[in-house]
């Protein structure tokens, strides 16, 4: 009886050399599609932190032009009443603010106040709400409200207002509307869902009420100096 070697060719594959051809072949595939779900895996991370640095970019122009340019701005309280209560278009709550800030116009009756705030919608994005002319509406759905997209999957906002105290800046997390100036500084967080977070901190624009001209000095250390000069 002719062996298989004679019966099939002198070419023929033993069974072992067989099995370790799909040995190797196995291992090149197996190299292969780790490499190519690496390769995707980095691209599709690259992707999502250009995407959130484009984001970052767009709200750090937005949230800049905004906060460092808020001034104050009164109107009245009731237009019906006789003798009308002016207020300050300032709302500083702990997740939502809306402010009165400089801005450039285009057309001269535009004028160069606007006033905006920023609240998240049922859709978790985060979006700048527009308004020309005082007072603000209550209804974001008001037809004068225009709305700028910021962010996407936003979980929370946050904001804190810094004041004065015994000449010590500290931040509170609401603003007291009775105040008649505003807050000297104003610091904004922005949470996305997933735990990424970013913080602003901006002085604003309208915030006079503690310059000092010259050399600044607190008022303990003017009070010392007097005490010295009084002796």
């Amino acid at each position: 009886m002719r062996s298989l070697r004679t019966r099939f060719g002198a070419h023929a594959f033993t069974l072992l050399e067989v099995v370790i051809a799909a040995a190797l072949l196995a291992v090149i595939l197996t190299i292969l599609v780790s490499g190519t779900y690496t390769i995707v895996e980095s691209w599709s991370r690259v992707n999502s932190h250009t995407e959130h640095l484009e984001e970052i970019l767009v709200l750090d122009r937005t949230i800049d032009s905004i906060l460092s340019n808020v001034v104050p701005f009164t109107w009245p309280a009731d237009i019906g009443e006789r003798q009308p209560k002016p207020v300050q278009i300032f709302v500083g709550e702990p997740d939502h603010m809306i402010v009165s800030y400089l801005h450039q116009f285009n057309r001269l009756e535009d004028g160069a106040i606007r006033y905006c705030g920023f609240f998240i919608d049922r859709h978790s994005d985060l979006y700048a709400y527009y308004c020309d002319y005082p007072p603000f509406p209550s209804d974001l759905n008001d037809p004068k409200i225009k709305k700028s997209y910021l962010a996407a999957g936003v979980e929370n906002i946050a904001f804190q207002y810094g004041d004065m105290n015994n000449d010590e800046l500290i931040f509170e997390d609401t603003w007291d509307p009775e105040h008649a100036y505003l807050p000297l500084a104003i610091l904004m967080q922005v949470k996305w869902f997933g735990g990424r977070h970013e913080n602003w901190l901006r002085r604003t624009a309208g915030a006079g009420l503690y310059e000092r001209h010259g050399s600044w000095q607190s008022d303990r250390q003017r009070s010392r100096v007097r005490r010295r000069s009084d002796q």
